[in-house]
């Protein structure tokens, strides 16, 4: 994954307290993910309705299908490797999305994560979600070739992956 991606680059300004207990983590974490969820509904709020047409594709898909927050919470439990990140409706509005609502939330979530270096937790082959540990999220775009049977292409979009987990 990385030798086709480009990193967007985020300030990782915002501190929490090293040592947090696992209930505090799982705290914080949930409250970041709801703050995504409020800062995509409000960046979709935003856009204007022939912006809201092309991102939906012509009103086919849901405003609901084109929220990330629920993809973030798999990579963060390692459920999945990475989050694909994309409006194949309309790229063009793709950098705006990340800048206002993955950006800052990476930078947040990359707090709990560096608060929690000092967890020792080896999730390597675990078959259930595996949290509070370290992490460090990163959102990159895609710029090599990269397809799967459902896209044709995904050179435009962006990737949410955890540098610290080998398996993204």
């Amino acid at each position: 994954m990385h030798a086709n991606t480009r990193a967007a680059t985020s300030s990782n300004s915002h501190t929490v307290p090293a040592g947090m207990s696992k209930d505090d983590a799982i705290r914080r974490t949930s409250r970041i993910l709801r703050q995504l969820y409020h800062r995509e509904q409000q960046w979709f709020e935003s856009r204007t309705p022939e912006q809201m047409q092309l991102l939906t594709q012509q009103g086919q898909l849901s405003l609901s299908e084109q929220l990330h927050y629920g993809e973030l919470a798999f990579v963060l439990l390692h459920l999945k490797p990475c989050a694909i990140i994309d409006f194949a409706g309309d790229r063009s509005q793709l950098n705006s999305y990340i800048a206002a609502a993955i950006n800052p939330t990476l930078r947040d979530l990359n707090a709990v994560g560096a608060a929690n270096a000092g967890v020792s937790r080896n999730c390597d082959g675990a078959t259930t979600a595996c949290y509070p540990r370290s992490f460090r999220l990163v959102c990159a775009q895609i710029s090599g070739q990269l397809a799967s049977p459902e896209v044709s292409s995904w050179t435009g979009a962006f990737v949410v992956y955890d540098e610290e987990w080998r398996e993204s």
